[in-house]
């Protein structure tokens, strides 16, 4: 998969690592699956023209990591920067790496103090 900035129909820019899914008999394009997908946000910078670039969770209300997109929902599928694929590549493995890693719960009161209950 490569790793693509997408315009949307509804003007969104979404960042992922994008893989064309087409029809294997006339392979006509017949939708995007989209990996890690980030929603791309600009804040003006303390200085002037300075730009910082955020990377959002495509869907705040998902956990999924993989979204499908029809071919008429892509206006535009452009390169990104090697800058910005550096970036997103760390958030997305940062992440990864974060949700991989089961986080440990010390248990409080009667309980002892050896138990441990770990959330994944």
């Amino acid at each position: 998969m490569a790793i693509k900035v997408i315009i949307t129909q509804a003007g969104q820019q979404v960042i992922s690592e994008v893989k064309q899914i087409e029809n294997k008999d006339t392979k006509q394009i017949v939708g995007y699956l989209l990996e890690n997908p980030r929603m791309v946000s600009y804040q003006r910078g303390e200085n002037e023209g300075e730009v910082a670039v955020n990377f959002a969770p495509y869907c705040l209300l998902s956990d999924d990591t993989e979204v499908t997109l029809r071919p008429e929902g892509a206006l535009s599928i452009l390169t990104p920067r090697n800058d910005v694929i550096e970036n997103y590549s760390n958030v997305v493995a940062k992440e990864t790496a974060a949700q991989e890693t089961p986080e440990q719960v010390e248990l409080t009161g009667n309980e002892s103090s050896d138990s441990a209950v770990e959330e994944g």
